[in-house]
C-alpha cells in the first residue's frame, strides 16, 4: 500500500513512460515507411490507418491513466 503522494508518482511516471513508447515508436514506423521501396503508396495508406488506430488506443489508455489520477485526487489521503 502506498499514500496519495506515492501513488501519483507512480501513475504519472507510467503514464509518461507509456506516452513516450507508444509516440516514438510510432513516429519510427511511420518515418520508416517512406524507406521502405517494395510498398505500394495504397500500402502505406493502409498500414498508417493501422497505426493511426494504435495511436487511438494510446490516447485512451492515456485517458484512462487521468481517470486513475483524478481519483487518487479526489479521494484524498487513504492507502492505494
Amino acid at each position: 500500500m502506498v499514500n496519495q503522494k506515492e501513488a501519483l508518482d507512480r501513475l504519472n511516471k507510467e503514464k509518461d513512460y507509456e506516452e513516450k513508447i507508444a509516440n516514438d515508436l510510432l513516429n519510427y514506423y511511420v518515418i520508416s515507411l517512406d524507406g521502405i521501396n517494395d510498398l505500394s503508396e495504397e500500402q502505406k495508406k493502409i498500414i498508417i490507418a493501422s497505426f493511426n488506430i494504435i495511436g487511438h488506443d494510446s490516447e485512451m489508455h492515456a485517458s484512462a491513466f487521468n481517470n486513475l489520477i483524478n481519483y487518487v485526487l479526489n479521494n484524498g489521503e487513504t492507502e492505494y
